[in-house]
């Protein structure tokens, strides 16, 4: 394998995602007049100057927040589109570094791999689902509440992404949320640190997924680092 193929893994979804973006904005300009014409219809008859111009800049506007609502799905379905590439970088990274194949050897095992992982996916949403909500009745608190909801929700924020990207390579070992929690509280800053840093990554149009991967990389790097069990749990 060459030095740089790993970076090649994740030319597939980032032409996904410029796919996606070209559409969106082609569909916003195709059909922003269109939805102006459902609010305000086309006069019968040549009407004044004035409204000619209002109904011109709310097609402008629709135009504008369709292609805005487009750039936000870009920044958010991108992650979500690199997400099996992600692994894929991670795998290949463990290899590298370790020499061994990090891929769990045979179907049952596989299988086993596979469940493990969506239920891990699934809890990790409801912890983030539920931690967040707990997170908004601290505006309930007179005074500082809502500055440590703000606070506590950005550093409840990284706790997660650390833990989500930590399992790329805990999931095919079958090490749970807990057990890498258990680990990573141990180093609190690279804890936060991480987190943070794959945040800032996520919102950094068009080299997000290239940034995600580097991300993916590291997180595999802390995994083989500080975590003593790298056997598949059966």
């Amino acid at each position: 394998m060459q030095r740089h193929s790993l970076w090649k893994i994740l030319l597939i979804p980032a032409l996904i995602q410029i796919v996606l973006l070209i559409l969106s904005i082609w569909l916003a300009i195709r059909f922003g007049d269109d939805l102006r014409d459902l609010i305000w219809a086309a006069p019968a008859a040549e009407g004044s100057a004035l409204l000619s111009v209002l109904r011109s800049a709310l097609g402008g506007l629709f135009t504008f927040a369709l292609i805005s609502i487009g750039l936000i799905l870009f920044l958010i379905l991108g992650p979500v589109v690199a997400g099996p590439f992600l692994d894929v970088v991670s795998e290949k990274t463990e290899e590298r570094v370790s020499g061994e194949s990090a891929a769990p050897e045979g179907l049952g095992n596989q299988l086993k791999v596979a469940v493990f992982s969506i239920g891990d996916a699934l809890l990790l949403l409801g912890i983030t689902m539920a931690g967040n909500v707990l997170l908004l009745t601290l505006h309930l608190i007179p005074g500082l509440g809502s500055i440590l909801q703000v606070i506590l929700s950005y550093a409840f924020t990284w706790v997660m992404l650390s833990l989500e990207y930590t399992g790329l390579s805990g999931n095919r070992r079958m090490v749970g949320i807990r057990d890498r929690y258990r680990v990573l509280r141990k180093h609190p800053m690279l804890m936060l640190g991480f987190g943070f840093a794959v945040y800032l990554m996520m919102f950094i149009p068009f080299l997000n997924i290239f940034l995600l991967g580097l991300a993916a990389s590291g997180s595999s790097l802390m995994y083989l680092e500080y975590f003593p069990d790298r056997t598949v749990r059966e």
